[in-house]
């Protein structure tokens, strides 16, 4: 284990200041160890959002979104948004996707032809690309026919 020597210099009388750490302390794994733990942190999206808003009162804010690998623009939001709503504004809202198509059950059922490789009918089949969606719709997905144009 190395000792940490305190700087000295008797000429202008410095004196028990730790010199400046070696770059080499940081290697590629600690880097990669240190970003893991910082992911496995609870919130730590939020934590790292809350020091980016400090950090900017500071320091440029070039400086703060290049250490922070964030944008100008996402470091504006969240000052906005923790300006207006405090902590619960830094949470990631959900994003609003489609619902599935197919409910639970529905998914569960295809899932058991998939394993089994068995149409809904029974029958054995080699599923592919083409032949699951064209399946699953024949099943579940009513096609409704266009109307006959003038005719009644």
């Amino acid at each position: 284990m190395k000792q940490i020597i305190p700087y000295s210099n008797p000429k202008n009388g410095i004196r028990g200041k730790a010199m400046p750490r070696p770059k080499e302390v940081i290697d590629i794994d600690l880097l990669q160890r240190a970003k893991e733990a910082l992911n496995n942190v609870p919130d730590h999206k939020i934590c790292l959002r809350l020091q980016a808003i400090i950090s900017s009162a500071r320091h440029p804010l070039h400086l703060v979104t290049a250490v922070l690998g964030t944008s100008r623009v996402s470091l504006w939001r969240w000052t906005k948004r923790f300006a207006s709503k405090g902590v619960a504004g830094l949470i990631d809202e959900p994003k609003g996707h489609k619902p599935p198509k197919l409910n639970q059950e529905q998914r569960h059922q295809v899932a058991c032809w998939l394993e089994e490789g068995r149409t809904s009918q029974g029958g054995t089949i080699h599923w592919t690309l083409v032949l699951c969606p064209r399946n699953i719709l024949q099943k579940f997905i009513p096609i409704i026919s266009p109307p006959l144009v003038g005719g009644d």
